[in-house]
C-alpha cells in the first residue's frame, strides 16, 4: 500500500512540474484514480463500456490458436536440416499437442461467449442506471 501513496505523491509532484513549464496536462485527478490490487486505473479507462467492447472484438480475432505454424530458422548454418528436424518433431508430438490446442481454442471460443453476455447485460445495465438517473433529476426538481 506504501508503493500506491508514492506513486499517488509522484502524479501530484508531476501535475506540479507541468503547471511550472506551462504543459499540457493530460494526467488525471485523482478523484478519477481508482486501486484495485494494488494497480492503479483511471476511472474513465477502468470502466468503459466501450472499452470492453473493443477488447473483447480484438479476442474474438485470436480465439482459435493454429497448431500449424510457419517454421522458421534463424541460423543459416544447417538451415534445412533445423527445419526439417522442427517438422518431423512436430508431427511426431502432434497427437499430444493438437488436442489440447483444440481444448484451448475450444475454452476461448466460450469464454467470449460467456464475455459478450455479460458485455450486453452491462449495457442494459448502464441504460437502466441513466434512466433512473434521469428519473431521480426529473423527481426532484
Amino acid at each position: 500500500m506504501n508503493n500506491v501513496y508514492n506513486n499517488i505523491n509522484i502524479v501530484e509532484e508531476v501535475r506540479k512540474i507541468i503547471e511550472k513549464e506551462k504543459l499540457k496536462n493530460d494526467i488525471p485527478h485523482m478523484e478519477q484514480m481508482v486501486i484495485i490490487n494494488d494497480v492503479l486505473f483511471i476511472e474513465d479507462e477502468a470502466f468503459s463500456i466501450q472499452k470492453i467492447k473493443y477488447e473483447i472484438e480484438l479476442l474474438k480475432t485470436r480465439t482459435t490458436i493454429p497448431y500449424y505454424r510457419d517454421l522458421v530458422n534463424h541460423k543459416k548454418l544447417l538451415k534445412h536440416i533445423n527445419v526439417f528436424l522442427k517438422r518431423l518433431i512436430r508431427k511426431l508430438l502432434k497427437f499430444l499437442v493438437e488436442p489440447i490446442v483444440q481444448e484451448q481454442s475450444d475454452l476461448n471460443k466460450n469464454i467470449i461467449k460467456i464475455l459478450d453476455v455479460y458485455q450486453n447485460e452491462l449495457v442494459k445495465k448502464d441504460k437502466e442506471i441513466k434512466e433512473l438517473q434521469e428519473r431521480i433529476n426529473i423527481n426532484s426538481k
